[in-house]
């Protein structure tokens, strides 16, 4: 009976030692599991972060573009207030000069 105890034992401890193997294998499984869930979800967070920066990319770019435009426009309207001014200054200057030869004035028959 001993023997058979002895036996017995040496099977309980197989297969204690067995379940712990087991445990042991589900456990590193999960914690493999639970890594990989992370590396997936920093390869989702990755992924909308280059998104988002091809977005502020184009909006960058676009906003080159505009403001292009805008400086532009901007050397157009200058451009046109030159000439407004220079125009109004030329308008000053005759009227500040006499319109009529000094012969024609008050004691002339006209």
């Amino acid at each position: 009976d001993e023997e058979r105890e002895g036996e017995g034992e040496g099977e309980g401890e197989g297969e204690g030692e067995a379940e712990r193997e087991r445990s042991s294998i589900r456990s590193r499984f999960g914690v493999f599991e639970e890594i990989l869930d992370g590396q997936k979800r920093l390869e989702g967070i990755a992924q909308k972060q280059q998104e988002t920066l091809q977005l502020l990319l184009q909006q960058e770019e676009a906003n080159k573009k505009e403001v292009e435009q805008l400086h532009t426009i901007v050397l157009g309207v200058q451009s046109q207030v030159q000439s407004v001014l220079h125009y109004v200054i030329g308008l000053i200057q005759n009227v500040n000069q006499p319109a009529l030869p000094a012969a024609i004035g008050p004691t002339s028959p006209f």
